[in-house]
């Protein structure tokens, strides 16, 4: 059993997991006035009554950039005026980067970083090559005499199936409509392994089945797996990161599972992470291996979001922000913890099966911290430039209308004079798909003088043209 406390913020207190009424697994979060994590206390139960703690204490500087972990094994990070990660510590290890004026990481210790004239990373500081197709996703990964990967997508820039030089296939299927770019079966031919995966509502990985073996898996804030249980609550696999997501410690790395850092894909080969948005992720230096121009308008009220390369603004530890005010009673429901699309899915007419318009599919959610609909102030979304007349029959439109109408009902408080409720922003339904009520091929329309006009096609039936039409 998964289970969440909240505290009087509305903030993740403890997320615990419980196998046969035994908890094997706690961990505990503190928050700072900015409503970062400060402080995580992971308790985790080994074989028999023994139980493990680990405590982490972070700290950030005024730009809210990640600079140290306090813990058995402390990590340090410094950073110049622009973002670039300058050189990072642990054990007692310093480890110098450079860059060059464009913001791009060309050394990594002794190793060398190269791009193309796109500025996607062609070399890492392994001497590993990297080639992409013409939208910028990774398309093959090789080093001679070692690996030769290739990746392939579907129409939604999911990776859909991965081949490496020795045979092997890997399939990742996507089944889920409500989360279109959630991995529920990954299937691998050779080795006959079909893999069933499940997450819980903020999209966290929590059970896996392959065969008759089942496993549970505990998660941090962010998505990513820390710790492995078999049904019999035992832990068979315990994963130690940098807080950039690159593994440090794999208790047993042959027990397989590709979910990682934040949810992603991980190829165990390269130690790369392809993320849901088809970008790929390299935790070693916490940097996208292509430049992150999507939603670039959208990141634009915040600077520190700006970098096309950094993670996050460099904090991977708050990657999915939790401190988001709710502004109108749909965000306050939701915080509550109600589904109104569950509830009451008539309010959702476009996302039924059959609706009048076709589903939205999101284009993967976003891993650097800010919501698809968080934009500044005057700053247009980039669904703006979608078009904003949808079709729809007048019978839909007036029950939609209805619909809306007895929804607001809902509230209780009285309606704000100040403020503009949210659903009174949604666009008009203009026009109609059903059968034209003077039929096909004749238009009525008003003039600027209130007359009506009435105009035909030649192809309009005759018989209603001559009635139409007629002086």
């Amino acid at each position: 059993m998964f289970s969440r406390v909240l505290n009087d913020q509305f903030l993740e207190k403890e997320v615990t997991v419980n196998i046969h009424r035994m908890e094997v697994f706690r961990m505990e979060f503190s928050y700072d006035r900015h409503g970062r994590i400060s402080q995580t206390r992971t308790h985790t139960r080994n074989v028999g009554v023994n139980t493990y703690t680990n405590v982490k204490n972070y700290t950030w500087d005024c730009d809210g950039q990640l600079t140290g972990v306090e813990a058995q094994e402390p990590w340090g990070f410094r950073y110049d005026d622009n973002g670039n990660m300058l050189s990072l510590t642990y054990r007692g290890n310093t480890i110098p980067m450079e860059y060059n004026d464009m913001d791009r990481i060309i050394k990594f210790g002794e190793g060398q970083y190269r791009y193309d004239s796109r500025g996607l990373v062609s070399q890492n500081a392994r001497e590993e090559r990297f080639q992409y197709n013409s939208k910028g996703l990774l398309i093959r990964a090789m080093k001679r005499g070692r690996f030769d990967v290739r990746y392939y997508y579907d129409h939604l820039d999911r990776l859909s199936t991965r081949k490496d030089n020795f045979g092997n296939v890997t399939q990742f299927f996507y089944t889920n409509k409500e989360k279109p770019h959630e991995v529920s079966h990954i299937y691998s031919p050779r080795e006959n392994r079909f893999m069933t995966l499940v997450y819980d509502d903020r999209g966290h990985l929590i059970y896996t089945q392959v065969a008759r073996h089942k496993y549970y898996i505990a998660t941090d804030q962010c998505g990513t797996p820390v710790m492995i249980f078999n049904q019999y609550g035992e832990g068979i696999r315990e994963i130690m990161r940098s807080p950039y997501g690159h593994i440090v410690y794999d208790s047993n790395p042959y027990l397989y599972l590709p979910v990682d850092f934040c949810g992603g894909l991980l190829d165990q080969v390269t130690s790369l992470v392809h993320m849901a948005n088809g970008k790929v992720y390299d935790p070693l230096i916490g940097q996208w291996m292509s430049p992150l121009w999507e939603n670039l308008i959208e990141r634009i009220h915040s600077p520190t979001q700006l970098h096309l390369y950094r993670f996050n603004g460099n904090d991977p530890i708050n990657v999915r922000p939790q401190n988001k005010k709710p502004t109108d009673h749909l965000s306050w429901l939701k915080l509550l913890g109600y589904d109104t699309k569950s509830l009451a899915p008539q309010l959702y007419p476009d996302e039924l099966p059959g609706g009048s318009v076709l589903p939205s599919i999101p284009r993967g959610r976003s891993v650097w911290g800010i919501a698809p609909t968080d934009v500044g102030p005057g700053l247009p979304s980039a669904m703006s430039l979608l078009p904003s007349v949808t079709i729809e029959s007048g019978f839909l439109s007036h029950m939609s209308n209805k619909r809306i109408a007895d929804f607001r009902s809902l509230s209780i408080p009285a309606m704000s004079a100040l403020k503009t409720d949210g659903l009174n922003l949604a666009p008009k339904r203009l026009g109609s798909d059903s059968e034209p009520p003077f039929g096909r091929g004749i238009l009525v329309s008003r003039n600027s003088r209130g007359r009506a006009v009435v105009t035909a096609v030649p192809s309009a039936n005759a018989i209603y043209r001559d009635v139409y039409t007629s002086k």
